[in-house]
């Protein structure tokens, strides 16, 4: 932590001295930040607050300046027990004799939530032919102090085929074909199941940073080997995040397939609308 986070220090009351000095140490690493005040002419010792007659400082944490940052505010801890596990980013603090006060942080926290929509809900069913639904899988990535350059992949994102995907026989037999893929908002999609995990500031980064790189370069969509649902176990991989297993095959009716898809992974998700 740096000095840049406090914004203000102000002596309140009691005749405080007109000019002190404030350092900003730490104590216990990044997550901690040590506040020392040496006012002149009043006894200062090392280490703590000491003063011959008892004031008040206000000290108020800038949150903003130290953002992007994985850490945010926590609570405060003194040696004035009135004011321990104060959780706000600002304290009025007596000082009065050897007396000390340290700002906690804690690491910033991201939400991936990963959305199916399946082609019949809750049924484990891979495709339904009436209507040739399969479903779709997308996700979604929550978060605050994100690095500019990654702002925009925040939201919720699908990779959806940007062309066709397989053509079909006189017979009516399906061949799967490579096409070009796009990433969209799907922001509006429906969804039958859904499954919100927490995870760390750096894995959230990982996890925009992936999205980041789909939308740049967005590779070809491929319905047995990189579908939407491949894409939503790659973002989720990216950060740090298992899904359950979604593989699942269909042969009937003309059409084969084997590979990841909505229809297997969304009744193993924790919440659903069925």
């Amino acid at each position: 932590m740096s000095t840049a986070i406090v914004q203000s220090v102000l002596a309140a009351q009691n005749n405080p001295p007109s000019q002190y000095n404030l350092t900003v140490g730490t104590a216990g690493g990044d997550e901690t930040c040590r506040f020392e005040v040496n006012p002149p002419g009043y006894g200062y010792q090392s280490s703590v607050f000491s003063a011959y007659y008892a004031f008040n400082i206000l000290i108020e944490l800038d949150t903003s300046v130290s953002c992007p940052s994985r850490y945010q505010f926590d609570y405060w801890e003194s040696s004035v027990s009135s004011i321990n596990g104060t959780h706000r980013p600002y304290v009025d603090f007596n000082i009065s004799g050897n007396s000390w006060i340290v700002a906690h942080f804690k690491e910033r926290k991201g939400k991936l939530t990963v959305y199916v929509d399946e082609p019949d809900p809750g049924s484990g069913t891979v495709f339904v032919v009436i209507g040739e639904e399969c479903g779709h899988t997308f996700w979604k990535f929550d978060g605050a102090c994100i690095p500019t350059g990654l702002t925009s992949s925040l939201g919720t994102f699908g990779f959806w085929p940007n062309g066709q995907a397989s053509t079909t026989s006189s017979s009516g037999c399906k061949t799967w074909i490579p096409c070009p893929g796009r990433v969209q908002d799907d922001s509006e999609h429906s969804y039958d199941s859904w499954q919100t995990y927490e995870i760390t500031y750096d894995q959230l980064v990982a996890g925009l940073q992936y999205t980041k790189n789909l939308l740049e370069n967005t590779p070809s969509y491929e319905v047995e080997t990189f579908n939407c649902t491949d894409a939503a176990i790659g973002a989720a991989a990216a950060a740090g995040v298992g899904l359950p297993d979604a593989h699942g095959t269909y042969i009937n009716y003309g059409v084969s397939f084997s590979g990841n898809c909505p229809g297997i992974l969304g009744p193993r998700l924790t919440n659903h609308n069925y």
